[in-house]
């Protein structure tokens, strides 16, 4: 349903956008290149749900994230992977959004990781302590292995 549109609306601008020069794109173009970034693709894997939001992660996207983690989240699908790897900047709001996701999880016997994260968002991480809060583990392949 609206999981398999969202998908394939991602699909269609990651093939267009990919690896491309921002720079040359014309305004509309870089109007759906900021789509393509900005979106919090979810993706479904057959262990987990992996979210790959974009940008900043912080009081103005936060509560969304939020509420798109807890949309996911069930007995269902137990597991989540956040892969940071595109989140150049997280605030206080953009914690706390992980730390309520981490929470759910438990709440379902489920696991809760962090991949790939961004020198910028690591640093928050670590100077709040929250490096050993949260699993934290090199690349999403890793976090699925430690599910199995």
């Amino acid at each position: 349903g609206e999981n398999l549109e969202i998908i394939r609306l991602y699909n269609r601008y990651k093939a267009r956008f990919e690896g491309a020069d921002v720079s040359k794109l014309s305004k509309s173009a870089r109007k759906e290149y900021e789509l393509y970034k900005e979106y919090e693709e979810i993706i479904e894997d057959k262990r987990a749900t992996i979210f790959r939001p974009a940008g900043r992660l912080d009081i103005t996207t936060a509560w969304q994230f939020r509420l798109k983690l807890q949309e996911c989240i069930s007995s269902d699908r137990p597991h989540v992977v956040i892969n940071l790897k595109d989140v150049s900047f997280v605030d206080s709001s953009g914690l706390t959004s992980l730390v309520a996701g981490m929470r759910d999880a438990d709440k379902v016997n489920g696991s809760f990781r962090l991949c790939n994260v961004h020198s910028e968002a690591q640093l928050v991480l670590e100077v709040t302590m929250m490096d050993s809060v949260f699993e934290i583990v090199p690349s999403e392949e890793d976090a699925l292995k430690a599910i199995d």
